[in-house]
């Protein structure tokens, strides 16, 4: 700037100031001009944030997978001497070194600032996300893994839990051999083929993660199960003559299985409906097969 005169200078705006100086004498002797710089910061550094990925990859807002945080302090004027940040709202600040990765399941909440080399330090700020990696928890009783009879009727409860994000109860889906089945409606075994199948219940969170539970299973039948069936067909009028029901059961008490078979074709579409007609004759057939 232009030269001035006296003995005091006051320097307030922020920058590098390089002030020259010297004094002259009542004869006009002029000393040899000296130099001396000033710097002054009064200016807190700007801390930059940056998320990989930068947009939440699952639904709602919520990270599917690990998140890295990186953090960039920036000074103009001295220059950044350290970057902190805190996990617990400012209570406690550790020095930051490196990208900072999450991959346990959480909320998040992360303070950070940035000091610069004049000692100001910047007003802490927050960024925070929601990471939920874990699908939820399939939980099925009422059914377990094994034998059944086929004159037997199962009801699957399904319970889910998810301690984050939370349960999406409105895409659980039970399904019996690929074909899907309403929850908590009873599966009579009779209408199934004898033999293996498998159950499969999906289920997913709020977040978009989705988990399975598998459980296999057999179906058989007997004289016990045949006669528990004919029961239930005239209780619930597929076999609408008691008459009829009772040579049935009369039959199968004397394992007389040929007979059964032939009562059983006869009354076909008349006293015994077709759907009871094909059920008795697959499991009596099945019988005569194992003799």
């Amino acid at each position: 700037g232009a030269e001035q005169t006296g003995t005091t200078v006051v320097l307030s705006e922020e920058g590098v100031h390089k002030l020259v100086y010297w004094s002259v004498d009542k004869a006009g002797n002029v000393e040899q001009a000296h130099t001396v710089t000033v710097s002054i910061d009064n200016t807190a550094p700007e801390t930059k944030t940056a998320i990989t990925p930068s947009q939440p990859d699952g639904l709602k807002g919520w990270y599917l997978h690990p998140v890295t945080l990186t953090l960039n302090g920036d000074d103009t004027l001295s220059g950044v001497s350290g970057t902190e940040y805190s996990l617990d709202g400012g209570t406690t600040w550790q020095s930051y070194t490196a990208p900072l990765t999450f991959g346990q399941d959480g909320k998040y909440t992360i303070s950070y600032r940035s000091t610069d080399n004049s000692g100001n330090v910047e007003k802490p700020k927050t960024i925070g996300f929601n990471l939920d990696a874990t699908a939820p928890t399939i939980t099925v009783t009422g059914f377990v893994y094994g034998t059944f009879s086929d004159a037997e009727s199962i009801i699957p409860v399904i319970t889910l839990s998810d301690n984050l994000s939370g349960s999406d109860n409105g895409k659980t889906t039970m399904t019996m051999d690929t074909k899907e089945l309403q929850q908590g409606k009873p599966i009579p075994l009779y209408t199934l083929p004898l033999g293996p199948h498998t159950l499969i219940v999906t289920a997913s969170d709020l977040a978009g993660n989705t988990s399975s539970q598998t459980i296999l299973f057999q179906t058989t039948t007997s004289i016990d199960s045949l006669k528990a069936l004919v029961t239930s067909f005239a209780n619930n009028g597929w076999i609408n003559n008691a008459g009829i029901a009772n040579s049935l059961q009369h039959k199968l008490a004397e394992n007389n299985l040929a007979d059964f078979v032939s009562e059983v074709n006869a009354q076909s579409g008349k006293h015994i409906s077709s759907q009871a007609t094909s059920y008795l004759l697959r499991d009596a057939q099945y019988l005569l097969s194992k003799q």
